[in-house]
């Protein structure tokens, strides 16, 4: 890693964090937060006495890719004793009505009485997309690309006390891109319009206080992740790209949970056009399509009312503001895209809160539908 990589990413890490701790501050009013009464549990699942394999089926919905349909197969290797977490291997393919496709696998592995996690991905993905341009304010008539992505990912954690999480990241992509004939990519006046090798190295850190790692009713998280992107590591460019995300959560005497979270991503560099920072209208801007807006720096704002009901139903009610610019000092308070909806919450395991949410958003003057199995934050 390059001495003057280093210090960049230092100097934009300083940044980020003043940033967003800036941002929690306006949120919060300054006042202090209240004290969790009960204790922080992870609940694991017992499975030594099965070894077999378990099926689900992948059914999903996003603006990017429409409805995905598809398998996952699931493996987990027990521990001795139930009181840790098991290792699993999960391989999941699925297809979507927009022509994509994706396989991969990937093992989570825990090593050393739990105290680590090494977690990898291996995929291929043909991946038609579109491309608007570069900037918080493009056309609303995309052109098209042909894409596909091959790409392995690892992840080596180690839990450290009290919450606190570290770890090393290495990331690895393969894109061969067609671009549409006479576009704005296929003259190649945008970065990583033809594809390319990309492979980075980085750190991650997190806290986490919350009572359940599925659907919160208490505690927060502090996450924060740094690559560097270099020739030395098989890069074709060089650039990084920095993410750091707050979440709190709070619930009320009356059972509702009320949920805000604030996220920065800094890119810099000759970053490819696909690495740019852009709300994912999965987890960020719900029913925004994914890479709609992008450019080197994204300032996102989230909150959510979730009712909780006594059977497996609940609802939820969110809003979300978010803002791409060049550099995150040029954020302007009348420029952020807004995202107003509510969704549904069904229960598959009430016992561990394992939600499968269905997100109804209105964003850039219409609706978008989510379907997932995970909450956005």
């Amino acid at each position: 890693m390059k001495a003057r990589a280093a210090l960049l990413l230092a100097r934009d890490t300083c940044r980020c964090v003043a940033l967003v701790l800036l941002t929690v501050a306006a949120l919060t009013g300054g006042a202090r937060a209240e004290e969790d009464e009960s204790p922080v549990s992870r609940r694991t699942l017992d499975v030594t006495e099965d070894r077999n394999w378990f099926v689900f089926p992948v059914v999903a919905s996003s603006p990017e890719t429409g409805v995905q349909l598809g398998a996952m197969l699931m493996r987990f290797i027990p521990w001795l004793s139930w009181e840790l977490q098991a290792s699993r291997l999960e391989v999941m393919a699925y297809g979507t009505t927009k022509g994509q496709s994706s396989f991969s696998i990937s093992p989570s592995l825990f090593l050393g009485d739990g105290k680590y996690r090494l977690y990898s991905v291996a995929a291929i993905e043909p991946w038609p997309a579109n491309f608007y341009g570069i900037g918080n304010d493009t056309p609303d008539t995309p052109e098209r690309y042909d894409l596909t992505n091959t790409l392995f990912d690892a992840v080596l954690e180690r839990r450290l006390s009290q919450g606190w999480v570290g770890g090393i990241v290495y990331t690895a992509r393969t894109e061969d891109m067609a671009p549409e004939p006479g576009g704005l990519l296929d003259t190649g006046g945008i970065t990583g319009a033809s594809g390319g090798t990309y492979g980075g190295l980085g750190i991650r850190l997190g806290f986490d206080s919350r009572d359940n790692t599925n659907a919160p009713y208490s505690g927060s998280v502090v996450r924060y992740q740094g690559l560097v992107f270099d020739p030395s590591l098989g890069s074709d460019l060089d650039f990084r790209i920095q993410r750091l995300s707050l979440r709190g959560y709070h619930t009320s005497s009356r059972g509702n949970t009320l949920a805000a979270a604030a996220t920065v991503r800094l890119a810099r560099g000759d970053v490819p056009f696909r690495y740019l920072s852009t709300p994912d209208g999965t987890f960020v801007l719900r029913g925004i399509e994914k890479r709609r807006y992008i450019d080197n720096d994204l300032l996102a704002l989230q909150a959510e009312y979730r009712l909780h009901t006594r059977g497996v139903w609940g609802m939820t009610f969110f809003a979300c503001l978010a803002q791409v610019t060049p550099r995150i000092e040029d954020v302007r308070e009348d420029r952020f895209k807004s995202s107003l909806g509510f969704g549904l919450r069904y229960a598959l395991r009430p016992e561990d809160r394992s939600n499968v949410r269905a997100d109804l958003g209105w964003v850039d003057g219409q609706p978008g539908l989510i379907l997932h199995f995970r909450e956005a934050f």
